[in-house]
């Protein structure tokens, strides 16, 4: 069978990768796909289809046609969009109706929208495209779907990835064609009802509130997350620890709305209608009607369209009495998802989706018979059933494994065992929750039944994870894969899957081919024997990581942690995982200040690290205490430092700690920013210098003792305020470029127009991680480079 629509599928995904890095007129790329077309047809109609040049011109057709539609989807954004008024930092007076209902979460509300009009000062200007708007106040209660409101706010563009491996929200939210956001929200005001689509408005979205109300009614409220994360698909109100258990247990996948789900409503539609005796024609109808309307209420999602579009496939086959190819049906929906939206190609459920059912296909039948082959399949009806849901289990994680690699930096390795219950229990939860919701229309006593069953399963599924998570062997932390490797990966899972010999050999010849250039262009490249400096964005605060040559690490600060964002947590943590950095050989408080020592706590406790070095004044506050006891409750060593002083141990780098001496911590003990451990750091002929937040009094001192020589780059103390790069220091250390760690729009007006003007006099080049985000420095000794993230 030549599975055309599977095929297609490949080769248009095939172009849309490429637009994501080769960019060119689509103009262009609709030209070539239309005459590569003219061509086929012509060999075609000429030389008949068994011509072999038509394969390969129609292969070629079909990648541009990706390419072309993919520019065009992406790119071009009207000129009445929204998006194109953003950034201008002043108020703007929107009118706009909401394509959603709104999100409410503990203390804000984020209002989806379709906007209509924009009026700054005196015009009204006509306006188009969708905003994500966040309220923290202000926002009617009668408000939803279809209403049309008005409010006064900024509105701005979404960020980019703004640290290296960080979460790209601008991305996240051009795959739901949103482009802009809004925030600092004066007032909403509702002016109209009744906009926006029919069917929303008087099926999906009142059939959608009916679902939550008799849930909100019937199951108990610890219990109604997870409730309403199942049958509607809002996650927002699931506590981080829940998720986190279900992560690290294995069972992360049933809390996303996806093609289990839709099985599990599918089975419940099944049995109902067989129940009612209703005809087979009759119910197959119905059954495509129910999961569409489970697909809206659950906002067509790509993991879910998904499992909805092969569904729909499989029971019209059963209609028409036909038995459709399952990776055909594959290939139609990928081609449905992706002309809907081609971003969703590198959203994490869609290829999770794909990959884990492409793999249940392919590799079920294979893993099946080797469990038959060496006599594991056992007679009894019960335990075959659970070798098969371990068998799918094990299938499916072939093939999402280099994406839980590369996200999830996780192996969980009780996965398959956890599954065995965790699915169940699910498919348990699903059909209670909607046996509630149906009996909410006749009898409030019966749903409440039903709901107390559902909300004892749901506290038994969090329990089950919870301990699973809680198992030490539980889960292995891996750094992401590169793509050579996950290439590596797939040739060699399927050289073990193949049947044809021939095919297996070509498999290894690729596999080992690739594995030797790999191990080549790593050798050739040197970059075992560079230094890289990692600037973190952590907003108002420092964080530096520097990677030395045997891939020895230093940590200097860790950024803030103000209970509502941890750096350590959130920034600094994803970054060590991704690279495979499990122990950090040296951590620098440079003072006590939050802003520098908020992150390290998080890191301490949960990496390993060699020593900590600190300027051993005291500074009495929360984190510091915190600080003090996980390096006492792990036992880190640490040294206190007393300039000059020196770091030994890391391969072609010379480390002096400048600042402060003795004399300092008395001077300055009520003023800890010029207490700040100054680091410098020679590698070769390349020098790196670390002010933490010292300010004029420590640059005299050094220029005084003569303590710091020529500085290639310098980490700007104190983020660049009115008392830091003196002339003086300037013409003493001559740098070439100055990196400043500061928050956008901070409330010390850092970093201080002073600052800026004498860096500029000195012809000093400035980043700002404000500005650019995370800045990467990267040395062999020789040369330097310096990259924005």
């Amino acid at each position: 069978m030549n599975r055309p629509a599977f095929k297609t599928f490949l080769f248009f995904s095939a172009g849309i990768l490429l637009s994501k890095y080769v960019h060119t007129s689509p103009a262009l790329g609709l030209f070539l796909t239309g005459l590569l077309i003219i061509l086929a047809s012509y060999l075609l109609f000429n030389k008949g289809k068994n011509y072999s040049g038509i394969s390969y011109l129609l292969i070629a057709a079909i990648i541009l046609a990706g390419y072309s539609f993919s520019n065009i989807k992406t790119n071009y954004i009207p000129v009445t969009d929204v998006s194109n008024f953003a950034d201008s930092g002043s108020k703007i007076v929107l009118k706009a109706h909401l394509i959603k209902d709104p999100v409410h979460y503990d203390k804000k509300t984020r209002l989806y929208a379709e906007c209509e009009t924009i009026t700054t000062r005196d015009t009204t200007i006509k306006c188009s495209g969708k905003i994500l708007i966040t309220a923290y106040r202000n926002v009617p209660s009668s408000l939803q779907y279809g209403d049309q409101f008005i409010t006064e706010l900024s509105i701005i563009l979404p960020d980019k990835r703004r640290n290296p491996g960080g979460f790209d929200y601008r991305a996240f939210l051009a795959s739901k064609n949103i482009f802009t956001i809004g925030k600092s929200v004066k007032y909403i005001k509702k002016t109209k009802e009744n906009s926006g689509s029919l069917i929303n408005r008087s099926i999906v979205y009142p059939v959608k509130r009916f679902v939550r109300k008799s849930l909100e009614s019937h199951i108990e409220k610890p219990a109604l997350p997870l409730a309403l994360a199942f049958l509607t698909g809002e996650r927002g109100l699931i506590q981080d620890q829940i998720i986190e258990n279900f992560k690290y247990s294995g069972a992360l996948h049933i809390l996303a709305v996806s093609g289990l789900h839709l099985g599990f409503v599918l089975l419940f539609l099944e049995m109902l209608f067989s129940m009612f005796r209703i005809p087979v024609k009759v119910r197959i109808v119905l059954e495509i009607a129910g999961l569409f309307l489970f697909t809206l209420i659950t906002e067509i999602r790509a993991s879910i369209l998904r499992a909805f579009v092969m569904a729909a496939l499989f029971l019209l086959g059963k209609l028409l009495k036909k038995r459709p190819d399952p990776l055909n049906i594959i290939g139609v929906a990928g081609i449905i998802l992706l002309l809907i939206q081609p971003l969703w190609l590198f959203d994490t459920g869609f290829i999770l989706s794909f990959s884990a059912v492409f793999s249940i296909i392919y590799f079920y039948p294979g893993l099946k018979k080797a469990v038959i082959r060496f006599s594991l399949y056992p007679r009894d009806k019960i335990l075959k059933s659970i070798i098969d849901l371990t068998i799918v289990s094990v299938a499916a994680q072939i093939g999402t494994l280099p994406v839980t690699f590369r996200v999830f930096n996780t192996i969980p390795v009780l996965s398959p065992v956890v599954n065995l219950i965790a699915i169940p229990a699910a498919g348990f939860i699903v059909s209670l929750g909607l046996l509630t919701v149906i009996f909410s229309l006749f009898s409030g006593f019966i749903a409440g039944i039903y709901g107390l069953c559902t909300s004892f399963i749901i506290y038994f599924i969090n329990w089950f994870t919870s301990v699973f998570a809680a198992v030490p062997f539980s889960r292995i932390q891996v750094p992401s894969l590169s793509f050579g490797i996950v290439v590596i990966y797939v040739l060699t899972v399927f050289t073990l899957f193949s049947e044809k010999k021939k095919t297996r050999k070509y498999l290894v010849f690729a596999a080992l081919i690739l594995s030797n250039a790999l191990v080549w262009s790593t050798a050739l490249t040197g970059s075992f024997s560079r230094l890289k400096w990692i600037q973190f964005d952590v907003g108002q605060g420092d964080a530096a990581l520097i990677i030395f040559p045997r891939g020895k690490t230093m940590l200097i600060d860790g950024g803030n942690n103000n209970g509502r964002y941890d750096n350590g947590k959130n920034v600094i943590a994803p970054f060590l995982l991704k690279n495979g950095i499990r122990k950090i050989d040296a951590v620098i408080a440079t003072h006590a200040h939050n802003d520098h020592i908020g992150g390290l706590v998080y890191i301490l406790n949960n990496f390993s690290v060699g020593r900590l070095y600190c300027n051993g004044v005291d500074f009495d506050s929360k984190l510091n205490r915190q600080l003090s006891r996980v390096l006492k409750d792990k036992k880190i060593p640490v040294s206190v430092v007393t300039a000059v002083d020196s770091i030994t141990g890391f391969p072609g780098a010379k480390i002096y700690l400048l600042s402060p001496d003795s004399l300092d911590k008395k001077r300055f003990k009520k003023d800890i920013n010029n207490t700040s451990v100054v680091t410098e750091i020679s590698f070769g002929n390349n020098r790196f210098l670390f002010m933490g937040d010292a300010e004029f009094p420590v640059e005299n001192n050094l220029i005084r003792k003569n303590l710091s020589f020529k500085s290639d780059i310098i980490k700007v103390g104190h983020h660049g305020s009115a008392k830091s790069c003196s002339v003086e220091f300037l013409k003493h250390i001559r740098p070439e470029f100055a990196v400043i760690s500061v928050g956008r729009k901070n409330v010390y007006k850092h970093p201080s127009p002073y600052c800026i003007e004498r860096l500029k006099n000195s012809n000093v080049s400035i980043i700002r991680t404000d500005y650019s985000g995370a800045v990467i420095i990267k040395s062999d000794g020789k040369n330097y480079s310096v990259i924005n993230n």
